[in-house]
């Protein structure tokens, strides 16, 4: 017999979602909304360096020690590209002399991502004029507040086995980085 004849009834067309599963409902459309003009902001404001926030996102990602060496996958996955854009991402910032990679050791099929001298100064120059919008961003809330709602953000991710995917997650944390060129 199928084990679906047996479930819980589907509920009816216009029915409302109840209690737990209306509040994720409702954090995963305010974190989008909130993530989306985050990140419009971002873009506005490293355009003036003909740079997409995906593009200055690498960077600042490359900037992190001590882990500032990062694979051409887990920069796109925490920027939330696809691998194809990726390529062409590092590309275009290779070319500007932005980036550069390098092979770690005997496999040739790794390479990791680094930045130029002159990636660097650009991240710095960013980060000091990024670090006054973050600032406003986040004069609402008081210092508590601010690690309240990161420690919060970061106990909502799930871990690896809670994942329905076959892939594990990959979330970047400021926990997996270090000082950068945007440390305060």
């Amino acid at each position: 017999m199928d084990a679906r004849l047996n479930a819980e009834p589907i509920a009816h067309a216009g029915a409302r979602p109840r209690g737990a599963l209306r509040e994720w409902l409702q954090l995963l459309l305010q974190t989008g909304a909130v993530a989306r003009s985050w990140r419009q902001q971002l873009a506005s404001q490293v355009a003036g360096q003909e740079l997409t926030d995906q593009e200055f996102l690498v960077l600042w990602l490359c900037s992190e020690q001590p882990v500032a060496r990062r694979g051409q996958g887990e920069l796109a996955e925490a920027v939330g590209a696809s691998p194809a854009q990726m390529s062409g991402l590092v590309e275009r910032l290779r070319r500007r002399e932005l980036l550069r990679f390098e092979r770690l050791g005997n496999d040739r099929r790794r390479q990791v991502w680094q930045l130029t001298a002159q990636g660097e100064q650009l991240v710095a120059e960013l980060c000091r004029t990024l670090s006054v919008r973050s600032e406003q961003i986040f004069s609402r809330l008081t210092s508590d507040e601010q690690r309240q709602l990161l420690a919060l953000i970061q106990r909502s991710l799930p871990s690896d086995d809670e994942i329905d995917t076959d892939e594990p997650a990959r979330f970047l944390t400021p926990g997996q980085g270090g000082p950068s060129s945007c440390a305060a």
